[in-house]
């Protein structure tokens, strides 16, 4: 997957890409059947996206939908 590019991206500020490279992995993890590492992607990705759109983004629920 893109292990290791979760450093430069938070180094540099780039919170909805995180969001968003998180929110990629859930649904990977979970077409490959790893329901586990799917909710844990999930979960993150759901922090970096409330942190960088806010928690009550309208969009946000949408775009973090398993």
């Amino acid at each position: 997957m893109s292990e290791g590019i979760e450093a430069p991206l938070a180094g540099h500020a780039h919170d909805a890409r995180l969001a968003t490279l998180y929110a990629l992995r859930a649904r990977a993890y979970r077409a490959l059947g790893q329901d586990g590492a799917g909710d844990a992607a999930q979960r993150l990705a759901a922090e970096w996206g409330a942190f960088a759109y806010g928690a009550n983004h309208p969009g946000l629920a949408r775009a973090l939908a398993p």
